[in-house]
């Protein structure tokens, strides 16, 4: 799988995952780890806790397929306000 691609799939991974809510992600188990796809289309998508504020939480998404990415990953991370906002970044 292309770079591109994978960085599609973060594009579409962060969008789904800024619409949780700032509880919701600070009861999440990390690492959150999923593959998904099938066949030769597979990929895996990781979240991990980089930050635990009463604040915020901080959690960086990374996705990589099963080839040479697994090493090189593409990645962003997103900040859960406790007050309901979301800092997101556009991939």
């Amino acid at each position: 799988m292309k770079r591109r691609e994978l960085k599609e799939i973060l594009r579409k991974e962060v969008a789904k995952w800024s619409k949780q809510s700032y509880h919701e992600m600070c009861q999440l188990d990390y690492p959150w780890v999923k593959d998904i796809g099938e066949g030769e289309v597979l990929y895996n998508v990781e979240l991990d806790k980089l930050e635990d504020e009463p604040e915020y939480v901080h959690i960086s998404i990374s996705v990589c397929d099963t080839g040479l990415s697994t090493f090189f990953p593409v990645s962003t991370s997103i900040i859960f306000r406790s007050d309901g906002t979301v800092d997101a970044p556009e991939v």
